[in-house]
């Protein structure tokens, strides 16, 4: 296979890739969303006054990393059962949020023989400053991270499902007091 068939090879591999970890992570993204927002739509006071603190230094629009910190406030301050249940929910959906960032903002890595693309192997680069000095990091994309990826997704989607029943399970009992 000559050089400029490789890279093209590589090319779509990595848009592949990359947007099959952003749409499966999008997923989440509207899960965390479907949780913030049914917090916040009951006729509680309290609730009411924690989105105000939430949200009074926002100008317009509310980022995604903001959601995560509302969400974050919610679990740990409104279910803390289901925290200790699942207390690996908010490392983990952090964690896969880092994958996806970096899967949509970092570039791919040009071997310097295009020959020795393994054919499903993609390395995304950047560039950091340790001590003052610049490193140069990566992370691997390939068939088993894609696997994990959309393993893990299944698995904190369900327990997003499951706080979303509990969230409007609350909302529904404080409604009728």
């Amino acid at each position: 296979m000559k050089d400029q068939e490789i890279l093209e090879k590589m090319s779509r591999l990595c848009a592949n890739y990359r947007g099959t970890i952003i749409h499966e992570i999008i997923l989440l993204e509207t899960g965390v969303d479907s949780c913030v927002s049914e917090f916040f739509s009951g006729s509680n006071s309290t609730r009411r006054e924690d989105m105000y603190r939430l949200l009074i230094h926002k100008q317009s629009g509310v980022s995604f990393s903001s959601k995560m910190l509302m969400f974050t406030y919610i679990v740990k301050n409104y279910f803390q059962d289901f925290n200790k249940k699942n207390n690996d929910l908010i490392q983990s959906l952090t964690s896969l949020i880092v994958i996806r960032n970096m899967a949509a903002h970092r570039k791919m890595k040009i071997p310097e023989k295009p020959s020795d693309f393994d054919g499903e192997t993609i390395n995304l680069h950047w560039v950091t400053t340790k001590k003052g000095l610049p490193k140069e990091e990566g992370v691997k994309m390939n068939p088993k991270l894609i696997n994990d990826v959309i393993a893990e997704r299944n698995r904190l989607y369900t327990i997003l499902s499951e706080l979303l029943e509990l969230i409007q399970k609350e909302n529904l009992e404080i409604s009728k007091k």
